[in-house]
């Protein structure tokens, strides 16, 4: 056989295997019409590393749930699946308002299990900053109170989030009022529970830019932990810019390590410096130094009052026709439950803002657990 022979077999034989990738991957997803539990699935809304995500209409009463299926290449994984049972545990320990509710679990006839939860239509933060770069401080300050309320019924029943982004931030709006759901508990840690017990490796589960020190060095980490992420969402929610950024990961990390936070003002005079000061306080490097979630909420109230956001409403307005809806392309962005039929999705190459990276930049940069 001549090399002219050869390479167009090659051609020919990579096209089909990339063919055979994707016709594995629509043979694992569920059609419309497969019942799940007590679910009947209507589509798919979401896919990660782990897991599919269906919108399912139940079959008895009238209501709609978001359907986490782990995919099939992880049945075996205890792992993988072990992450997914304990999301199921986790959200069926906390109830609050800002966390997505559990209504069932289940493992498939295959041996992939699945949740059912709350469903939940709105635009992630990691959207939200996409696209407008650095947000009102009267918004970032209410979404700010929300998710430490709901960090703080789940720190109450000892669990750590561990995986804190905007990515995880679900932005809605009900009665003309900002909401907010906070979602993807699968690396979520219980106090008493090791941090290697899910992984079975010495790799730390998390995302690089927004971990915290401790969390970094794969020391066991607790509240505090969550507090410094979430101090992390701040600066890039205020600013349009994450405080450390790099060519590689691990350039972030040991940003997160050994250097010291950008003061916010620097780059936008008009922020108020108590909240300056208090996303300062939140992303010490000693967790010793850090507030607590009860002393960042009053500081927050503080700042809301200042700048009257407790008495404003807070509407997410978004011109649709820039858009292209394409839930799928936007799941990429992480593992997560995601924006669930989303009110608009921006293309992989939609060009950025105030200097922000594309959505397919932005995947690229947040690398994802090995261990997913």
């Amino acid at each position: 056989m001549t090399d002219s022979t050869l390479d167009p077999t090659a051609a020919t034989l990579a096209c089909s295997l990339d063919e055979l990738d994707e016709m594995a991957r629509q043979r694992a997803m569920l059609p419309r019409g497969t019942v799940v539990g007590n679910y009947r699935i209507e589509q798919i809304v979401g896919e990660g590393g782990m897991a599919a995500v269906y919108e399912a209409v139940h079959t008895t009463i009238p209501r709609r749930a978001a359907i986490k299926v782990m995919h099939p290449f992880l049945v075996g994984r205890w792992a993988s699946s072990e992450r997914l049972l304990l999301e199921a545990r986790i959200l069926d320990g906390i109830d609050h308002p800002g966390i997505a509710r559990l209504f069932d679990a289940g493992v498939l006839p295959d041996g992939r299990p699945w949740l059912a939860m709350e469903l939940v239509e709105g635009v992630t933060l990691a959207q939200r900053i996409i696209v407008h770069g650095a947000l009102d401080p009267i918004e970032v300050v209410e979404v700010l109170l929300q998710v430490a309320a709901a960090l703080s019924a789940a720190h109450a029943n000892g669990i750590v989030h561990r995986d804190l982004k905007p990515e995880n931030v679900i932005l809605t709006c009900k009665d003309g009022r900002l909401t907010c759901k906070l979602i993807d508990w699968g690396i979520a840690r219980s106090a008493e529970e090791r941090a290697r017990r899910l992984t079975g490796t010495n790799m730390t589960p998390g995302t690089p830019l927004y971990m915290s020190p401790e969390q970094a060095r794969g020391k066991a980490v607790d509240g505090r932990s969550d507090i410094y992420t979430l101090g992390v969402i701040a600066h890039e929610a205020l600013t349009g810019h994450l405080p450390f950024e790099g060519d590689s990961p691990i350039e972030v990390v040991i940003q997160h390590l050994h250097t010291r936070p950008p003061q916010m003002r620097a780059r936008l005079p008009h922020l108020p410096a108590a909240l300056d000061d208090l996303v300062q306080d939140m992303m010490a490097k000693d967790p010793e130094a850090r507030p607590s979630l009860a002393d960042v909420e009053a500081r927050l109230r503080a700042i809301g009052d200042e700048l009257r956001v407790l008495d404003f409403d807070i509407e997410i307005e978004i011109d649709v026709e820039d858009y292209d809806e394409d839930p799928v392309q936007e799941s990429e962005l992480d593992s997560s439950i995601r924006v669930l039929r989303p009110v608009w999705t921006p293309p992989l190459d939609a060009p950025a803002t105030t200097g922000r990276p594309t959505i397919r930049e932005r995947r690229e940069r947040l690398v994802p657990d090995p261990t997913r």
